[in-house]
């Protein structure tokens, strides 16, 4: 039996409903396939990927998933020192939130609230939204109707000397970006110390492979 029907066959046991299943299966899918993708012979050359930070710097990598059908949304975040061993995971969830901007900015409002309580104090967050990441950094004031997140963004992450913000593309992170999309079929706030889930394991380990390898 393969791993999508090892899972799946879990599933059922927990009594998930047949739709959500059939999603849980297709995500979990393309976790596998790009897990594996590496192990196949797959070809990292010029492939964006994510990027070591320098020095003692931590990277923080951060994503949303958003269910719109059920007005909630979920966060990936994952923390990895500069030879990409993982210090800290975590799948959170907020609810109530639609909009793909303010669902990014409560990833990194997480991602941060993590850092701070962990007391990691040189750290480059990471996240693939753009639009949230050159509004965070922009020096002018934000005076759009999302401004107080931003601005509130904006003083977290002042609050501490060695803290940066750039953008990613997703390939760069890959990592955050599925701990989130599984976190939409979890309830409840989830962290790990020094490790990740199971399925995202390799992920991980491909990550360190494709960094390793472009250098």
């Amino acid at each position: 039996m393969n791993q999508d029907a090892l899972y799946a066959k879990e599933k059922r046991k927990q009594g998930l409903p047949k739709k959500e299943l059939e999603k849980t299966v297709a995500i979990m899918k393309s976790i596998w396939g790009r897990r594996n993708e590496l192990n196949q012979g797959g070809s990292v050359r010029g492939r964006r990927c994510w990027k070591q930070p320098e020095g003692n710097t931590l990277k923080a990598n951060f994503d949303a998933a958003l269910d719109i059908n059920n007005q909630r949304m979920r966060i990936g975040i994952i923390v990895r020192d500069n030879n990409g061993n993982v210090l800290a995971s975590m799948t959170s969830q907020r609810r109530y939130i639609v909009s793909p901007f303010l669902a990014e900015c409560n990833a990194m409002w997480r991602a941060m609230e993590l850092c701070k309580k962990l007391g990691f104090q040189e750290v480059s967050f990471e996240g693939d939204a753009r639009s949230v990441i050159e509004a965070v950094v922009d020096e002018e004031v934000d005076e759009s109707g999302r401004g107080q997140v931003v601005e509130d963004l904006k003083k977290m992450l002042r609050s501490c000397w060695y803290w940066t913000l750039t953008f990613t593309h997703r390939e760069g992170n890959v990592v955050a970006h599925n701990l989130a999309k599984m976190a939409l079929f979890t309830e409840g706030e989830f962290s790990w110390i020094e490790s990740v889930p199971k399925e995202i394991k390799q992920l991980v380990v491909n990550d360190r492979i494709c960094n390793d390898l472009s250098i």
